[in-house]
């Protein structure tokens, strides 16, 4: 009987829980199933940063032409004198040193295992220990 009474419970609270859920789903459906607000609201906000864009625009071009105006009133730029100054780039030339390589500690115990070394001798070569070893060797195998 109590066996019973314990399902009917979990029945009822599962059956509670999806009419939450049901109700939670509907109000979202209709929430979306008015296309108008959210269509107005998309287009307040696109006029609205398509305005805050033209602002900028009109304050980058006025920017522009003040600093080309400048330049222009400027004969001794601090560009002109700057790229006087300075002597042209040369890249350096290469040198025959091979560039050094560090393998990381896992591809150095998968290098020696491959080369025939048993799992003591790499942990000892490594200073590490054989159950390390053991376990880069199983989870990159």
């Amino acid at each position: 009987m109590e066996y019973l009474l314990m399902v009917s419970v979990a029945l009822h609270l599962i059956s509670f829980y999806l009419i939450v859920l049901l109700f939670q789903r509907q109000h979202k459906v209709e929430a979306h199933s008015n296309p108008s607000t959210t269509t107005k609201e998309i287009e307040d906000l696109l006029f609205a940063y398509t305005t805050e864009m033209k602002e900028n625009n009109v304050s980058l071009i006025k920017e522009l032409k003040k600093d080309k105006e400048q330049r222009q009133n400027d004969d001794h730029s601090p560009m002109k004198e700057h790229s006087k100054a300075t002597p042209t780039y040369l890249p350096p030339s290469p040198t025959n040193n091979e560039d050094h390589v560090e393998t990381s500690q896992t591809a150095q115990i998968l290098s020696l295992s491959e080369r025939g070394f048993k799992v003591d001798e790499i942990a000892k070569k490594m200073n590490m220990g054989k159950g390390e070893v053991e376990l880069f060797l199983k989870f990159y195998k």
